[in-house]
């Protein structure tokens, strides 16, 4: 594979008349980054325009970009089933409790179905955990700054 080609960083367009948005939009793998970069060509594709005329553009441009991502995502949910486009993600996610609780694949597959389930189980436990700290800390700075909000 190389290094990100410009091939890799073109947007993907489909005419407004297929039903479909016109809208660049970044593949989920690679994630926040290249959603940035497909809003920045989606406000000014050229880029030509000045940095204050980019503000202008991008504080009006973004509430209509991100309902055209939600509707891209609703056309994409009505035409195909999500369990299906979602499947190779989920088998991946689940693939690795499995290999985490029996690396060596000495198990039999039921017990490290339980052993991978369990796994998970405290995965997502450790998630909420983090969540909820991070909830209190940030309330906490918000009463030290004496924004009166809890």
């Amino acid at each position: 594979m190389g290094t990100a080609g410009s091939e890799m960083l073109e947007p993907s367009r489909v005419s407004p008349g297929q039903g479909q948005p016109d809208l660049p939009l970044a593949p989920n793998a690679r994630g926040f980054k290249a959603s940035q970069e497909a809003f920045e060509r989606f406000i000014d594709p050229e880029g030509a325009l000045e940095t204050e005329d980019r503000r202008h553009r991008a504080a009006h441009a973004l509430s209509d970009y991100l309902a055209q991502r939600r509707r891209g995502a609703s056309i994409q949910q009505a035409r195909y089933d999500t369990r299906d486009t979602t499947a190779a993600g989920r088998r991946a996610f689940d693939v690795r409790f499995e290999l985490e609780v029996d690396p060596t694949g000495s198990l039999p597959p039921g017990e490290r179905r339980r052993r991978a389930d369990a796994a998970r189980h405290a995965y997502f436990q450790d998630l909420s955990r983090r969540g909820n700290a991070a909830k209190r800390k940030k309330r906490a700075a918000r009463r030290v700054r004496g924004s009166g909000k809890p």
